[in-house]
């Protein structure tokens, strides 16, 4: 795999601008934890809305145009986007709306990278143990940049302002855009299939095709039902992190808000891990299953106890469910659906799984600002675990190796 010129320069660039996306998020938050629960949950909310509104349709691109070029163009968009937002927090005291303004921004041009990487790893693979090793290598990494990110973020915070990582973003993404270019050059795979009629009906009609693909097969409609559910709850959770955090401290700190995530991430890679590595990949049904049951638990147990140095314990077993189940997830898309429908396939679940959230951001964010983020924490928690119930009755589901 690692013989392959066009995934190493892929991959790395991939692994450079994830660590630079994870430096942008943490700046962003501590930049806007400052103004309260409000700003906070609109930060969630404006980070939410572009996948929920374009997610479906993004499949449609992706299935039909050069997959490379795209992504290329994608990162260059995201480099100018979060370099400008860079700028905004030159300002004393930048401007909420501007700086949400830009964050949207970026989320909607962010749509298509994620489902069009993944859609194009099969074209990259010689069969399927090679791709399922590719799609977990990427996963890996990004599982790796979400504890290096956070960790890094955190500690460079204490001493330089949120703009300085935000323009460090900026150029991860330049560099990953010219990693691409060469991958790119050195294989004709991605090229573009004809294009359908550009109509705006013919476009929707496609959408709802893979919408239609996943609300009738029997493994994925489950899952397709009750994630949105999950993601409601547990989208919202980084976005409390700084309250609880606030609250114990009397002020932000910026270290145990990366350490927080750097263990999320790092219990994500660590379940990545597990399953490609043991007799857990044999058993990807029962992962898929039970995952919820064990992300609310933690949950539960940290707006019981609530102490910002007992979280990260908690965050690396809720990261060990969450990441078996993506890396389960995805490689049962990638081996069980076909080429001509995967880009849809993928966006109609990130798309659907995400139409909640920002409902969410405005739920848990509200109920945090009345009644405190323990109170949120443990609504979360309850869901999880609620929903998570549901999936472990899944007869379906069972059935899934």
């Amino acid at each position: 795999m690692f013989r392959s010129r066009v995934f190493v320069l892929m991959w790395s660039g991939f692994v450079i601008s994830t660590v630079g996306d994870q430096l942008y998020r943490v700046a962003l938050a501590v930049g806007v934890s400052s103004r309260g629960a409000g700003a906070l949950a609109s930060l969630g909310l404006v980070l939410a809305l572009p996948t929920a509104l374009f997610g479906l349709l993004s499949g449609v691109l992706i299935d039909h145009t050069n997959k490379f070029r795209l992504l290329i163009r994608t990162d260059l968009l995201r480099a100018a986007i979060v370099a400008a937002l860079g700028c905004v927090f030159l300002s004393a005291r930048p401007p909420l709306p501007g700086v949400l303004a830009l964050a949207g921004l970026l989320g909607v041009v962010s749509v298509l990278f994620a489902p069009g990487l993944q859609a194009l790893l099969p074209e990259m693979s010689s069969g399927t143990d090679e791709m399922v090793a590719m799609d977990t290598w990427i996963l890996g990494a990004a599982g790796s940049a979400a504890v290096i990110g956070p960790a890094v973020s955190g500690a460079l915070l204490a001493i330089v302002d949120p703009e300085i990582l935000m323009w460090a973003d900026a150029a991860t993404f330049v560099c990953s855009a010219v990693m691409l270019a060469g991958a790119r050059r050195r294989m004709h795979a991605g090229a573009p299939r004809p294009d359908p009629p550009r109509a705006a009906g013919t476009r929707v009609k496609a959408a709802a095709d893979g919408l239609r693909f996943v609300l009738r097969h029997d493994v994925l409609r489950p899952c397709f039902l009750t994630f949105p559910l999950m993601e409601f709850a547990a989208y919202c959770i980084p976005f409390l992190l700084p309250l609880i955090i606030s609250a114990h401290y009397g002020h932000m700190r910026s270290d145990i808000y990366g350490l927080c995530l750097a263990a999320l991430g790092g219990g994500r890679l660590l379940g990545m891990i597990l399953v490609n590595r043991s007799a857990l990949k044999r058993n990807r049904g029962r992962i898929l299953r039970g995952n919820f049951i064990l992300q609310g638990i933690p949950i539960v147990g940290v707006a019981a106890y609530g102490r910002p140095l007992l979280i990260p314990a908690a965050l690396v077993v809720v990261g060990v469910a969450s990441g078996a189940a993506q890396v389960s997830m995805s490689s049962y898309v990638q081996v069980e659906v076909a080429p001509q429908m995967r880009g849809r396939v993928f966006s109609s679940l990130l798309s659907m799984t995400s139409w909640l959230q920002p409902l969410g951001a405005l739920v848990f964010g509200s109920v945090a600002a009345a009644f405190g983020a323990s109170v949120a924490f443990a609504l979360i928690g309850a869901i999880l675990v609620l929903g998570g119930t549901r999936l472990l009755l899944s007869t379906s589901l069972a059935s899934v190796r």
